[in-house]
């Protein structure tokens, strides 16, 4: 008999929390088994039995007992989990970035005969002495890495084709090591990693600079870590939903046209052959490197300068140009049918909605919709959950086990939500942002929609109320800056608590609603914030929850209240 916990007598740690509504979801059979007068009973769970009830205990004797349950750094984990539903707006550079981006800057240098850049390594001081011996472990994933391959012929043949590649145009060179044997080296693993859904090269080979050395330090880990100094996903979509016309282009090994100075390559070194009954040699790489362009215009003479000027510009520095893409023909006119990321033979193309992956959606150009598309794997229904499956597997993946356990057979139909990509129509007058906000004890949660006459765009989107007002804020502050385009902010909430806090000066409540209210006040100083009905709010289904196949077809979700649609004066 397979026990839901085989070591229940021993006090141990809580492993999760489940509110009680699961509660009753564990015991389906609702099996049970006496072990006899005034002794445990056996219950029967979806993790195995469970054992419950009380023990006879002579009366001439006394037993004292005490239960404790800690869980250590719970308000860390707790700290960590909230963070992780904040829209952040950006944070300043640490003092490590800082350097990394002096040192770039000192250091980056370009040919003056191609264009192409020299970049050199932002090493920390004494970077090589730290680093041990790596030639043995990059072996022993090169012999791996062969043994997979010879199990897979189409995959052998690919990652030698990219490997090939590689050498052949300069990416990487031999090394001579009998006239070089001085030289500190590192060698780096590689593996290959298999991309489907790429309509160009579907095996792309993965340099692992994460790999201890015999010191115990990895490549990465002495050099310095740059600051991002580009914007964030969210906000280029945001934007490129505000153009009438789309432009999707990818740079044709982007990373790999930026040349590692000299210096530098000995410790950017691999294992390679061809087979494994060859030698193995070893190569230095030279070059190494995101590579998506997403833009758009209002009007195609704009598009087509725009496209221009890219091919001008990052020609010079050895960047080309592939996968042109745009809801408008006009625009990729003049490129070539090599680089056009949907191509057509004769003129034809066989696929009714030929699409491309963008920011980790799907986009259709010939009809400009944005589309989600995953795919769920399938579930091993004989497997039952125990304590101990969830135990080996991490919290985390039972969490994902248990939810598509209960909506794996709904989950697939978001697959059909279609959303317009453009939300702006030519020359709007007034833009307004209205952003909504509740919460429950399950969940609190924002969205907004944007409206311009009748036009309007959705971005999905006490104490735990006034959350979600913070998420509003931030929501609202993402989109706004994102757009830039000038607008009119109106925030709507169910809760008479929540506006009678932002109506007043934050210095009069607790520190808790203090800092929310102060935030949320700076972040919306010059917005209207006003209360609407529950059964007006959108943001209610965030936060009670809402299935997969009940919001395809929710106009309330995807439009928001019908007295949104109507003219600003009323």
């Amino acid at each position: 008999m397979q026990l839901a916990d085989p070591t229940f007598f021993e006090s141990n740690g809580v492993d999760i929390v489940l509110g009680i509504e699961y509660f009753f979801d564990f015991f389906e059979t609702g099996k049970r088994i006496s072990l006899g007068e005034q002794l445990p009973t056996l219950n029967e769970s979806v993790f195995g039995w469970v054992i419950s009830g009380g023990i006879s205990v002579p009366t001439s004797s006394l037993h004292i007992s005490c239960n404790v349950s800690a869980l250590d750094g719970l308000d860390t984990l707790i700290a960590r989990f909230w963070s992780c539903e904040e829209v952040e707006s950006g944070t300043a550079h640490s003092p490590e970035e800082k350097r990394c981006e002096e040192w770039f800057s000192s250091t980056v240098q370009r040919n003056t005969n191609n264009g192409r850049y020299t970049v050199a390594l932002p090493m920390m001081k004494g970077a090589v002495s730290r680093l041990g011996e790596s030639r043995n472990i990059a072996f022993r994933r090169l012999q791996g890495t062969e043994r997979r391959l010879a199990r897979d012929s189409s995959l052998r043949e690919q990652y030698v084709g990219f490997m090939e590649e590689y050498l052949n145009l300069g990416h990487m060179e031999m090394v001579d090591e009998d006239s070089q044997i001085l030289i500190r080296r590192c060698c780096l693993p590689h593996h290959p990693v298999v991309k489907e859904v790429s309509t160009t090269t579907k095996v792309h080979v993965v340099f692992d600079a994460s790999c201890k050395t015999s010191s115990g330090v990895s490549l990465n880990g002495v050099l310095l870590g740059g600051p991002i100094v580009q914007e964030d996903l969210r906000s280029i979509m945001l934007r490129c939903r505000t153009k009438q016309i789309m432009l999707v282009l990818d740079e044709d090994k982007m990373f790999r046209q930026v040349i590692v100075r000299p210096e530098d390559r000995p410790i950017q070194c691999i294992l390679w052959r061809k087979s494994p009954s060859e030698s193995v040699p070893r190569a230095t790489m030279e070059d190494t490197s995101v590579d998506d362009v997403i833009t758009g215009a209002n009007d195609v003479g704009t598009e087509t300068q725009m496209h221009i000027q890219l091919n001008a510009m990052l020609s010079r520095g050895g960047f080309q140009l592939r996968k042109w893409a745009s809801n408008c023909p006009a625009a990729l006119l003049g490129i070539p049918e090599e680089n056009l990321a949907i191509r057509t033979s004769d003129g034809i193309n066989l696929d009714p909605d030929p699409s491309v992956k963008t920011l980790g959606l799907t986009w259709i150009p010939s009809s400009d919709i944005l589309r989600f598309q995953f795919t769920i794997p399938p579930l091993d229904g004989d497997k039952v959950l125990t304590k101990r499956s969830v135990l080996s597997d991490g919290i985390n993946h039972y969490l994902q086990r248990w939810v598509r356990r209960r909506f794996h057979e709904k989950l697939h139909l978001l697959n059909q939500a279609k959303v317009k990509r453009c939300v702006i129509i030519p020359e709007a007058v007034a833009v307004e942002l209205h952003c909504f906000s509740d919460a429950s004890e399950k969940a609190y949660g924002a969205c907004l929609y944007v409206c311009m006459f009748g036009a309007l765009m959705q971005t999905e989107g006490s104490r735990l109320e006034l959350c979600g007002a913070v998420v509003a804020a931030q929501l609202y502050e993402k989109v706004r800056t994102s757009i830039k385009t000038t607008v009119s902010g109106y925030f709507w909430t169910d809760s008479t608590c929540d506006l009678r806090w932002l109506q007043a000066s934050p210095t009069t409540w607790t520190t808790f609603v203090v800092n929310r209210t102060a935030k949320i006040q700076t972040i919306t100083e010059g917005c209207r914030w006003m209360h609407v009905p529950e059964t007006q709010n959108p943001a209610d289904l965030i936060s009670r929850g809402i299935p997969p196949q009940d919001i395809l077809e929710n106009q309330f979700w995807w439009r928001g209240p019908t007295w949104l649609e109507d003219s600003s004066d009323q």
